[in-house]
């Protein structure tokens, strides 16, 4: 079906995203920490998407369940090391490289291949053959070698010379954690932030003033259980908006919880609504955005605050509820300039329109009794429908 050409196939009710894709993934804007038994899981792309994931296969990724990985980070000790020499004359040759093998003991099949160039390997202050059971931190793309998982380091670290128990501990945490939190569940591109979108849409967006005002997304409006693929212009600031609406509605959400900035720009919804590419620029200029309106505030730790959101969700909400005891129009313009004095940068009308949509539809829940005019920017309860 046309609206679901998104999908490649669906596997025992997991479904796989078609390859253009897979950038919107978690795990592909970050090198991804496995455990080596879960790294041994890994799929070749073209052996899950045939001659489709060609592509993605050339670029480096494998399949672990639905999740497209670009890259891994594995941490475990040294068990083995095997160089390759392709000296000339006594010069040493750039493709010079060392096979090494790394056991971090989380089950049978525990040992990973990665292979490390020369110059990367004795940088990190390796000797070789005087490496066993030291601590290593690898990070690369992942490929085959004679039927066993590669990793190709781009990043390669000694931890330490001998085993500690600390470093295993701390990595297992680390790597269960986000076992946990990402990998626990299919991927799934972000419903709740398409459903608001497309109540902000055809309350908001198909009542602007035409042909003066154009709108900011195209709308739709799905009665499908399926999520719905939305065309959206592709202008920056569009893309931007959206974002922006996205991070809102995610903390709005989660009740205004404070969160790293880590966290937050690896959220599988919230990257639907950044592009493929760029996406840190996005997600970098979309909370700059709405740290200067004020909404947000990030300390030096990258920990973002939504306590201002928070607050001007709840003021939003009294004056839509005392508009309706009132039967007055809760206008917007007017309701800003009293912000002033808490915000130091007038918020943009539709960035409050955003958040007005989200108390109406899933506070208050009766945003079918609201209307919206875009000339007089006001919200007007129009009472029960028959």
């Amino acid at each position: 079906m046309e609206k679901r050409k998104y999908i490649h196939h669906n596997d025992k009710d997991r479904l796989y995203y078609l390859p253009e894709h897979f950038p919107l993934a978690p795990t592909s804007l970050a090198p991804v920490p496995l455990l080596n038994v879960d790294l041994n899981d890994t799929k070749n792309v073209m052996s899950v998407y045939g001659s489709v994931g060609f592509g993605r296969y050339s670029e480096g990724y494998v399949m672990l369940n639905n999740y497209p990985l670009k890259e891994v980070k594995i941490c475990g000790k040294l068990v083995g090391e095997t160089y390759k020499d392709f000296d000339m004359a006594g010069r040493m040759n750039k493709k010079n490289y060392i096979m090494v093998e790394v056991d971090d003991c989380s089950g049978i099949n525990s040992t990973v291949l990665v292979k490390v160039r020369e110059s990367l390997y004795l940088l990190s202050g390796l000797k070789f053959g005087e490496n066993y059971g030291c601590h290593l931190a690898v990070c690369g793309s992942v490929s085959e070698y004679h039927k066993r998982t590669m990793v190709n380091a781009h990043a390669f670290e000694m931890l330490s010379r001998q085993t500690e128990l600390d470093l295993e501990v701390d990595w297992w945490n680390h790597t269960l954690q986000y076992r946990q939190k990402v990998l626990s569940e299919p991927w799934v591109l972000g419903r709740d932030y398409v459903q608001i979108l497309q109540s902000f849409n055809s309350v908001v967006l198909e009542n602007e003033v035409q042909p003066n005002t154009d709108p900011d997304v195209i709308s739709i409006h799905s009665e499908d259980d399926e999520l719905e693929e939305i065309e959206i212009k592709t202008t920056v600031e569009d893309k931007r908006f959206e974002l922006c609406l996205a991070i809102i509605f995610h903390f709005l959400n989660n009740g205004c919880e404070n969160i790293t900035l880590v966290d937050l720009s690896t959220n599988g919804y919230l990257l639907e609504f950044a592009p493929p590419n760029g996406i840190a620029q996005y997600f970098a200029e979309a909370i700059g955005e709405l740290n200067e309106y004020g909404l947000l505030a990030m300390d030096n730790n990258e920990v973002i605050c939504p306590q201002a959101l928070h607050q001007l969700a709840i003021g939003a909400k009294l004056r839509l509820q005392n508009s309706k005891l009132q039967n007055q129009p809760f206008m917007l313009n007017e309701f800003l300039k009293s912000l002033k004095p808490l915000y130091t940068t007038k918020i943009d009308h539709k960035i409050l329109n955003g958040i007005i949509t989200w108390l109406l539809d899933y506070d208050l829940c009766d945003i079918g009794l609201w209307n919206y005019d875009s000339k007089e920017k006001s919200w007007t309860y129009a009472g029960q429908k028959t």
